[in-house]
């Protein structure tokens, strides 16, 4: 309510004086409100960032733990049969294959593995209180620089091939040793500025990632293939490792191969005619029988049989003896 005076001029009564302080109070608790709203919002941001982190430290552990064991079961497959002259990719075997067929072999590598990551945060701890007085004796980091450079250095020779060694599973090795001292020498000298630390570190953290997978790649590649020769090898000179196949047959199949014998079973033209012993199962996969000679060791041109599984022949298989 207004009420004017004398002179023509308005003065506001106590009723605009109450709206004027609900007004206030109005944007106020708006304002207030809005606030408290980019506060939750900007906490529920947090929350989810976090929950993505955690996430992603559960997962690319067992990302990463999934892919070697499927490389490993690839490569150690590959090895097995091209030992015997077979391409794996005739066995169709599928991810699941891999995995399984690795799951119980590569059981010393992985905790090889862990040892290993226990042993490189040990000696991260041993190198970050030998470096506590790094200042006044730099010999140390001098010391390991020149190490780790060492082991970069021999672990690419050998890994782009323009030196052969006997045991490459150590150059392996060495890479892994040699990207770990490398950061742990960078890190400890401390004579990175404010402004760029951030960026050096996530440089050096995606650079150290890299290395230390390149290397547990390779020396998962390197186990892999010395395993599956092994053990080849074991299959070729030792045939009773393997179970004994005997393939009956309605139609003459004409196998031949060093101490493989066919025998004419019946002459009627009825059934299964004829029968051949002195075979070892390699594999059964994609409705194929991957056969070999007992003596496959005394003929180095000696074939492996490969038999579809079909309703004309019959395949007898007799335990390890």
């Amino acid at each position: 309510m207004a009420i004017h005076n004398r002179r023509g001029s308005v003065r506001r009564g106590p009723l605009a004086a109450r709206r004027r302080v609900t007004s206030r109070q109005a944007t106020t608790h708006l304002r207030r409100s809005r606030e408290t709203r980019g506060t939750k919002l900007a906490e529920s941001k947090e929350d989810f960032r976090s929950i993505l982190e955690t996430l992603a430290r559960i997962v690319a552990p067992i990302t990463v733990a999934t892919a070697l064991l499927y490389y490993f079961g690839w490569v150690r497959t590959g090895a097995i049969f091209s030992y015997f002259g077979v391409d794996q990719r005739l066995l169709a075997y599928t991810i699941q294959d891999y995995l399984l067929r690795s799951a119980g072999i590569a059981f010393r590598p992985l905790a090889a593995v862990l040892l290993t990551g226990a042993a490189c945060i040990l000696l991260w701890y041993l190198l970050k209180r030998l470096s506590t007085g790094s200042r006044s004796n730099p010999r140390v980091r001098v010391s390991l620089a020149f190490l780790a450079v060492a082991l970069l250095v021999y672990s690419g020779v050998v890994l782009f091939g323009l030196a052969r060694v006997r045991t490459p599973l150590l150059a392996a090795i060495a890479l892994g040793v040699g990207v770990i001292l490398a950061e742990s020498v960078i890190s400890l000298s401390g004579r990175q500025n404010e402004t760029s630390a951030e960026n050096a570190v996530l440089g050096r953290r995606l650079l150290i990632v890299a290395g230390l997978l390149l290397a547990l790649f390779w020396a998962t590649a390197i186990y892999a293939q010395q395993s599956g020769e092994r053990l080849a090898r074991a299959w070729g000179n030792q045939p009773t490792l393997r179970p004994s196949a005997t393939v009956l047959s309605e139609k003459d199949l004409q196998l031949a191969g060093p101490g493989i014998t066919a025998t004419r079973v019946s002459v009627e033209g009825e059934g299964f005619q004829y029968r051949y012993q002195g075979l070892r199962l390699l594999i059964y996969s994609n409705s194929r029988w991957f056969l070999y000679p007992e003596r496959w060791n005394l003929d180095t041109q000696a074939t492996v049989v490969v038999l579809r599984d079909e309703p004309t022949i019959r395949v007898e298989m007799q335990p390890q003896r």
